[in-house]
């Protein structure tokens, strides 16, 4: 298989798969947004993902999809957003305060007895900070052996 029938195909794996994410992200979003007891009676599986999570997948999903579109300027700003809130999440751990982020969107109304409702778990929290990272230096074109070789690490 010639490098640019293989790099198409990875692209396309790529593509498809961020849309897949996106998807999750955005059914776990409406579920989350639709507040029926029932739902959380029933499937309270689906809650598991914290909706800042799902709002983290949704973006780094978009940045991808972006980057692999050739607008990297755009995923690298998605990349900035995703990582800047994944920092202040493992602030926030490391710190042992509030800085009222992980409910900003949405009142976590399942979880409201654990210690820390809305907020994902710092292993979430550090793959989105890496993640977000690997976002921004895609834009970067200076340094190619650098840049690939973080994203090599993050992924």
């Amino acid at each position: 298989m010639k490098n640019n029938t293989k790099k198409t195909v990875l692209n396309s794996i790529s593509f498809l798969s961020a849309l897949l994410v996106a998807t999750i992200a955005v059914s776990v979003m409406i579920v989350w947004q639709l507040k029926n007891p029932d739902l959380v009676a029933r499937y309270d599986w689906i809650f598991y993902m914290q909706y800042t999570t799902a709002m983290l997948f949704l973006a780094s999903s978009a940045g991808l999809c972006l980057s692999l579109l050739q607008y990297r300027k755009t995923a690298a700003a998605l990349g900035v957003l995703v990582a800047g809130f994944a920092a202040l999440i493992l602030f926030e751990y490391v710190a042992g305060i509030s800085l009222g982020i992980d409910q900003i969107f949405l009142k976590d109304y399942v979880h409201e007895n654990i210690a820390y409702p809305g907020r994902p778990a710092p292993n979430t929290a550090t793959a989105f900070l890496f993640f977000g990272a690997a976002l921004v230096f895609t834009v970067n074109h200076t340094r190619p052996a650098f840049r690939n070789a973080f994203i090599d690490f993050t992924g």
